[in-house]
């Protein structure tokens, strides 16, 4: 008596795992197929048949064939097994032969009835979510690859496409670390490059030396002799690599994060070129490096103001020459980042010229939300903080002071140059986001221990923050204080998974994404709300408990993936949906934005190509996926606990 599908499926992996109800529906929509001996299933090079086969009876031989080779055997599946599946969800051409040996009986699953399992049970599709991965990765290179390209300005002809290998400054012009100050002198001297790569015994790069190093060594510090000295003594340590394969966009981004004019180019550990500001000011004419160095020159918040509008031209010409998402985050963070940096300069600067003086006692500004997590690429609502270190007793209504009006200057500036103020209050101008250190501490201990919705919210608000201006080891103290109140709270992680809770997931039960049944954004989706949200709130969880600094998500995933927290396939699946999201984000808000309207996060399926929804569906299916690994980290028996 022949094996019936269903016997099949429930002795196959992942199979066996579905509820029999399940299971039950999927065997009846299998197709059947009788081989030969010697029969071909499929040829490589072949497209893909869209089906996911299983061994029901006799053996299946899978073969590879290089070029001008005849085929090898590299693999058999037997009853029980699958194959096919490296091509199934891709849609890609068969990278191999399957060939029947002796009478074979093969089941197969149409893509689509694979998929919907995906979608619908997490565990089942963590088996095959290297494939999802690989297929994720395939529609977004080809969905940036592909974006419609809009005329950029002189001013924006930034080239981002271009490798740092075609304009790095090659072979280096080194010299050891060991080697005197005079000699290096004289290497740079002979040579056209304006720095040298000092380098270790074993050929790693140990710093940059540059004729102004030497020169600040022979003249600025005392009793130093360039014959004496050696290239260690003078050389700037600080080495910051990159990758040659790496974009110049991301060159870029580097320089102006990390504050430095070169970059060391280095293939598997040794230094093989160096990329300089000046390199990248030939590239970019009138680009980002020029626009940063313009915020950082200006003498008054009002001159701030007219000038910090000038970013918001890069974000057209990013999207235009296909700048990838990091890269795209880290310029217009950065440039966000430094008029806000700016600002505070110039607002400490107001309050010396009103008599006041300077701060009584350190503080630092943090800037939380989307502008901590370097996530805006289109300007938002302000959302900031300010943190003073405690004062003596007689000193605390001075300092209160100073600090309410130096954040009412500094939050009216920051309006001024673009930055709306939130409407929620979350800004250093209100009282409660405006602390002494031990006043701070004290709310992150209530906030903590508290199950009220609203003192979760202000949580969450808080545990994205990153130090902008000041004393960062303030900041750096609160954040010790919210890991230590985590540590010791039972409830506080429940809690922060219940609050993200509350939507329903972005994929319906039939595995179709979900958008809005009525009111005026009926049949639309809130990239944002739906999807955006539920990745951060999930990295934020993961964060906080495993001690992760970092407050950007790219950075956070990457941070939890090395300290095994996450499973490397599972932080580049994340990581993939993640960029897809933001880029669809973008470049949504960015259209509204040019037709006058305020950008919202929202998108009309219908309007994307067949490819983009794919994509789409399978980054709503990685934010299901999110909120269900969190909750079941965290949030089952607490959530029904609280509830």
């Amino acid at each position: 008596m022949a094996i019936t599908n269903l016997e099949i499926l429930t002795r196959t992996d992942p199979f066996e795992i579905l509820a029999p109800e399940v299971l039950d529906k999927v065997a009846a929509g299998l197709e059947r197929h009788a081989y030969a001996d010697g029969e071909t299933i499929f040829r490589q090079g072949e497209a893909s048949q869209d089906r996911l086969f299983i061994v029901a009876d006799g053996l299946v031989e899978l073969l590879v064939a290089a070029e001008d080779q005849p085929q090898t055997v590299v693999g058999v599946r037997r009853r029980y097994d699958f194959f096919g599946e490296t091509v199934v969800l891709s849609q890609a051409f068969y990278p191999g032969t399957a060939r029947a040996r002796g009478d074979t009986v093969c089941l197969s699953l149409d893509r689509l009835a694979l998929e919907d399992l995906i979608y619908r049970f997490p565990e089942f599709s963590g088996f095959f979510n290297t494939l999802l991965a690989e297929r994720m990765r395939l529609l977004y290179e080809g969905l940036v690859a592909d974006r419609p390209r809009t005329p950029v300005t002189p001013s924006g002809a930034l080239l981002f496409r271009r490798q740092v290998s075609e304009i790095m400054s090659s072979p280096i012009a080194s010299c050891g670390r060991q080697d005197s100050l005079a000699h290096a002198a004289r290497l740079l001297a002979e040579s056209s490059f304006g720095s040298l790569v000092v380098l270790e015994p074993d050929g790693r790069a140990a710093g940059i030396l540059s004729a102004r190093d030497v020169l600040h060594c022979h003249f600025i510090r005392k009793g130093a002799s360039v014959r004496k000295e050696t290239a260690a003594d003078a050389m700037d340590c600080r080495v910051i690599t990159i990758a040659p394969a790496s974009s110049a966009a991301r060159a870029l981004s580097c320089m102006t994060r990390r504050g430095v004019r070169r970059l060391v180019v280095v293939e598997r550990g040794v230094p093989i070129g160096v990329v300089s500001r000046t390199d990248l000011v030939k590239l970019y004419s009138a680009g980002a490096l020029m626009l940063a160095e313009k915020i950082d020159a200006q003498a008054s918040l009002a001159s701030l103001a007219a000038v910090s509008r000038e970013a918001d031209e890069m974000l057209p010409a990013l999207l235009a020459e296909n700048a990838g998402v990091p890269e795209m985050l880290g310029i217009m963070s950065n440039l966000y980042e430094r008029v806000n940096r700016r600002v505070l300069q110039l607002s400490e600067e107001q309050l010396r010229q009103e008599g006041r003086g300077g701060p009584p006692v350190d503080y630092c500004w943090i800037n939380m939300g989307s502008a901590a997590r370097r996530e805006q690429v289109i300007r938002t609502d302000q959302d900031n903080a300010l943190i003073y270190d405690t004062p003596p007793p007689d000193a605390a209504g001075g300092a209160a002071r100073y600090f309410e009006r130096l954040a009412a200057v500094a939050v009216e500036a920051m309006e001024a140059c673009g930055f709306a103020r939130c409407p929620g209050g979350v800004m250093a101008s209100n009282p409660q986001w405006r602390r002494s250190l031990e006043d701070w501490n004290r709310a992150v201990a209530h906030w903590v221990a508290s199950p009220d919705p609203e003192d979760t919210r202000q949580l969450t608000i808080l545990l994205d923050f990153r130090t902008v201006w000041g004393r960062r080891a303030l900041g750096h103290r609160v954040r010790d204080q919210i890991f230590a109140a985590f540590e010791a709270s039972g409830s506080a992680s429940h809690l922060l998974v219940r609050d993200g809770q509350q939507s329903a997931p972005p994929v319906s039960f039939l595995g179709t994404i979900s958008t809005e049944k009525r009111g005026p954004h009926k049949n639309r989706l809130n990239l944002k709300t739906a999807g955006l949200v539920h990745i951060v709130n999930g990295l934020r969880v993961l964060a906080v408990n495993n001690r992760v600094t970092a407050a950007s998500s790219l950075e956070r995933l990457a941070t939890l993936a090395e300290r095994g927290v996450l499973d490397p396939e599972d932080a580049d699946f994340f990581r993939t949906c993640f960029e897809t999201l933001v880029l669809l984000s973008t470049r949504t808000n960015l259209a509204k934005v040019r037709q006058g309207q305020r950008p919202d996060h929202y998108i009309d399926p219908a309007t994307l190509s067949r490819a983009e929804r794919n994509l789409l569906k399978d980054a709503l299916h990685g934010v299901s996926r999110m909120q269900k690994l969190v909750a079941k980290r965290y949030g089952l028996f607490w959530m029904n606990f609280f509830s």
